[in-house]
Parts: C-alpha cells; sequence; structure tokens
C-alpha cells in the first residue's frame, strides 16, 4: 500500500508547453522478489519505503511541423525498514528504479511526404537485490545505466506511408533484470539494435 502526494504546474505558451511535478510516495509492504535457495521464486515483504523526485517535461514548436520534445525524472527511492532476518538494508536503494531517465525527441510531422524523428533515452544507476550472496545474508548491487537512440523515416501519401527504422543505433546495452541463483545468476539487457522498413 501506498501514500502519494503530488504537487505540479502546467504552462502553455504560443509555441511551447511545459509540465512540472514533484511527488512523493510513503509505502507499506513492499515487495521484493528473488529465488530462494531451494531455487523456487519467492516474495518478500518489506516493512517501508519511500520514493521521492521531481519530473519535467515540455516540447517547443520550432515550426507548425517541426518539434523539440524532451523530458527528465529525478527519482530516490529508499527502504526505510528492510530486515531479511540476516541483514538490515534501511537506507539502501529500491531495487529496479534507476536513479534518473530522460528523453530528447526531434520530429518533422508534415501532413503528406516525408517525415522524421529522432529520439535519445538515457537511464541512470538501477540497483539490484542479490539475495544469495553469503548464504542469503544478501546485498545490493548497483549497474551502470546507458544511452540509446532511435531514428525513423518515412514518406505519406493519401492512407498510408512507408517507413524505416532503427532502435538503439549504437547498439548501446545495461542491465535491466538480475535474479541470482545459487552460484550463478541470471541476467537481462535492454533491448539489442533493431531496424527494419
Amino acid at each position: 500500500t501506498s501514500l502519494n502526494y503530488e504537487i505540479g504546474a502546467k504552462y502553455i505558451g504560443d509555441n511551447f508547453a511545459l509540465n512540472t511535478s514533484i511527488f512523493r510516495m510513503d509505502m507499506k509492504d513492499l515487495h521484493v522478489y528473488y529465488i530462494n535457495a531451494a531455487n523456487s521464486f519467492s516474495t518478500d515483504n518489506v516493512e517501508k519505503g519511500h520514493s521521492q523526485g521531481v519530473e519535467l517535461d515540455g516540447t517547443y514548436f520550432i515550426t507548425g511541423n517541426l518539434s523539440l520534445s524532451g523530458a527528465v525524472g529525478l527519482i530516490q527511492a529508499k527502504y526505510d525498514d528492510f530486515d531479511n532476518g540476516k541483514k538490515k538494508f534501511d537506507g539502501d536503494r529500491i531495487q529496479d528504479t534507476p536513479n534518473y531517465t530522460a528523453n530528447l525527441g526531434l520530429s518533422y510531422l508534415p501532413n503528406s511526404g516525408i517525415y522524421g524523428r529522432v529520439d535519445l533515452y538515457a537511464q541512470g544507476s538501477t540497483s539490484f537485490f542479490d539475495s544469495a550472496y553469503k548464504n542469503g545474508e544478501g546485498r545490493m548491487l548497483k549497474a551502470d545505466g546507458g544511452i540509446t537512440a532511435n531514428a525513423k523515416v518515412g514518406y505519406k501519401f493519401k492512407d498510408f506511408d512507408i517507413y524505416a527504422y532503427i532502435k538503439n543505433i549504437t547498439d548501446e546495452d545495461y542491465v535491466t533484470q538480475y535474479i541470482p541463483r545459487q552460484d550463478t545468476a541470471w541476467i537481462g539487457f535492454n533491448e539489442p539494435r533493431k531496424f527494419g522498413i
């Protein structure tokens, strides 16, 4: 369960729009997922935790068809009362929550003809709970984030269009999932480079 607080503001000008908000979540009985000593998936409850931060996003219309958009979110998410019976993790960052996210995009979208879009996406470091460390004592691990870029170019005519796209242009990789097991671990990564027509 969580009690959420948020205050924000929106502004729309002649050629731009801005949104901002500040938030806090006070949480009880947070779920922690892991694989136990019997190699079975388990869920545990953390007594208390909190998440707080600020988010800002906006769009600037350079022309009627060309726009620049972006967003940034800064997040502080920590356990306030987490005891797994062997060790306390009070003050550690909540698992699977990056410390920031950001994106920036430039798009050209006319009613017909050539159109396109380029986007950058950034994600900060993320913590993962290593429940198998020292026979179940556990520890928090930190994985670096990364920056990825996407692009799309197309041609629109009447009710149809043809386009080419590429996602994760530089084939950047960073950890998005960590599941510890006895003497090993399962690690998941973000999507690799993809392209198509």
